[in-house]
């Protein structure tokens, strides 16, 4: 099933007229992607953002500023690359204006939906980030420069 889906989008794509069987399809496309679960874009995102926040801010300092950026921005557009693939269902027995309709509702709601959880979960690791590279840069000045007694 998957295969048919696969080398349906990679065939020629058919213009859609943009009918009634088209919008209905985009409408159901559309409300079945806003039902999908987004743990995984989300807990994806947090994980990269705090990687890419807390190597940089750890080992550059305040010049590994711009991690904070990447580390928010990277999940979210890598998530958006992420061409989403409705499960096989009713949706296959429409009209090909009806079915051209769907994937193209499901595809662009569930893409935004999926980088607004992965641009989320970037803000919240890049936070827990920096304050990860932070503690780490007291924590080696602590080693390298022990406090004296007084």
């Amino acid at each position: 099933m998957i295969l048919l889906i696969a080398a349906a989008l990679a065939a020629d794509p058919v213009e859609p007229t943009y009918n009634d069987e088209w919008k209905q399809g985009y409408g159901q496309g559309t409300g079945d992607a806003e039902a999908l679960p987004l743990l995984k874009a989300g807990g994806l995102g947090a994980g990269a953002g705090f990687v890419l926040t807390g190597v940089g801010i750890s080992t550059c300092g305040v010049a590994g500023t711009p991690c904070v950026a990447a580390g928010v921005v990277v999940p979210a557009v890598a998530a958006w690359r992420t061409a989403p693939v409705p499960q096989p269902g009713t949706w296959e027995e429409g009209t090909s204006d009806f079915q051209a309709g769907y994937l193209e509702g499901y595809q662009q709601m569930a893409r935004e939906r999926q980088m607004k959880a992965a641009l989320l979960g970037g803000a919240a690791g890049a936070l827990v980030g920096v304050g990860a590279g932070v503690g780490v840069i007291f924590a080696a000045d602590r080693v390298i420069n022990p406090a004296t007694p007084g």
